[in-house]
């Protein structure tokens, strides 16, 4: 299972790149394990908008994308200079995202 968690500031924007959860054998993906999951990426989308209000001021306005892993927009990836996509794991986000309403 890979669960990550990546902040980037562009300087106009802020996104935030979030992993994949994917439950092993053995792993409760529906119970403590997949709450501690959301617990940490609502506390990560905090922890941006609160870091953009220090870096930028509070009276700049914040254009902040959550980004899924294999979902990721082309205005995201095209910040990279290389980037592969990866048809496995946009499986499955979309299979989580499906799953979990």
């Amino acid at each position: 299972m890979l669960t990550a968690l990546f902040l980037l500031d562009t300087g106009a924007e802020l996104w935030l790149w979030q992993g994949w959860w994917s439950a092993e054998e053995g792993e409760d993906a529906l119970g403590s394990g997949a709450v501690r999951w959301q617990a940490e990426r609502r506390a990560a989308m905090q922890t941006a908008l609160d870091y953009w209000t220090v870096r930028h001021g509070a009276d700049v306005p914040y254009k902040a994308y959550l980004v899924w892993a294999g979902l990721e927009p082309l205005e995201f990836t095209n910040l990279f200079p290389e980037w592969t996509d990866r048809d496995d794991i946009t499986e499955i986000n979309i299979e989580v995202r499906i799953t979990s309403g």
